[in-house]
């Protein structure tokens, strides 16, 4: 599928998949799913969303993103049985980074507590399928206090190759093949 994707469209995917897609993840022994940013605008952050203290201006797209994840990897694990199956959270579900921080500290601070929140979302998600969870948060920024930049891509939004880098070793650590278990 292409990126840029919300979890509802991915889903949406997931359960029309074609038969090229099929077979694709049939085959697969690994399959990472990263989702969920894409759900959420990033202009509500600079204060029309109260702080980072009040995410309520999100709470119907945390609320949908909690049943479409798990719809989405229940329909992964049925189009995939032999694979492992690893959810990646997120360092950042906006911008991150110097990038980040030019939008201002409402921005930085309501992003951050989103992305916990989205994060906790997917880890309970992942474990209520059976699916590993491999968390990013930490690898890039430490309890918070990290700061990111030198992982991402000058658009202070992606990875660049060190930070792939970092979520490839999450992803072995979380999957269970690392260690022989499937």
């Amino acid at each position: 599928p292409a990126a840029g994707l919300t979890a509802a469209r991915l889903a949406d995917v997931g359960g029309s998949a074609d038969g090229g897609l099929r077979a694709a993840l049939g085959a697969a022994t690994l399959v990472t799913v990263t989702i969920g940013a894409n759900d959420f605008d990033s202009s509500l952050a600079n204060g029309r969303c109260g702080g980072p203290q009040n995410l309520d201006c999100y709470a119907t797209s945390l609320t949908g993103l909690t049943d479409v994840v798990h719809t989405l990897l229940a329909r992964v694990r049925s189009l995939a049985p032999g694979a492992e199956i690893v959810v990646t959270g997120y360092w950042n579900v906006f911008l991150g980074g110097d990038v980040g921080r030019q939008e201002g500290p409402t921005y930085v601070q309501v992003s951050d507590a989103l992305t916990r929140r989205v994060n906790a979302i997917l880890a309970e998600q992942a474990k209520a399928v059976h699916t590993a969870y491999a968390d990013l948060f930490a690898p890039f920024r430490g309890d918070g206090d990290l700061d990111d930049t030198l992982l991402l891509a000058p658009d202070g939004d992606h990875p660049n190759v060190t930070g792939h880098r970092l979520i490839a070793t999450a992803v072995e650590r979380a999957a269970s093949w690392r260690s022989g278990g499937g």
